[in-house]
């Protein structure tokens, strides 16, 4: 039996989690169509519609959009590897975004990963 207001689809004061993801799901979208509108609306920022990957994992998805260069053009900058070298040579587009006066930014999405 169904306590008085609790519809079939909660039980002991929690709602259903489909529910709730689908809650978050909408609210996200939201707040990514407010944000899109904004950043591009207001701020004139590009959009890279019909992005395609260029391998089959990060480095070789946003080293040739970042940098111009594959990731065999460029040194060996993997952890553990001969010859290994720090990214911070690499010709990173904001550098050339900055030297013609532009303001750039660098956000990492996990930075507990430290990628």
């Amino acid at each position: 039996m169904l306590a008085d207001g609790q519809t079939d689809r909660q039980t002991d004061g929690h709602a259903d989690r489909s529910t709730r993801r689908s809650e978050n799901a909408r609210e996200r979208l939201l707040t990514y169509t407010r944000s899109h509108e904004f950043v591009v609306d207001e701020l004139g920022a590009a959009v890279f519609s019909g992005y395609n990957v260029l391998g089959d994992g990060t480095p070789q998805a946003l080293l040739p959009l970042l940098t111009g260069h594959t990731e065999t053009e460029l040194p060996e900058a993997r952890r553990g590897f001969d010859g290994a070298q720090p990214v911070d040579d690499h010709p990173w587009i904001w550098r050339q975004l900055e030297d013609a006066g532009y303001a750039t930014q660098w956000a990492e999405d996990s930075a507990e990963v430290g990628t």
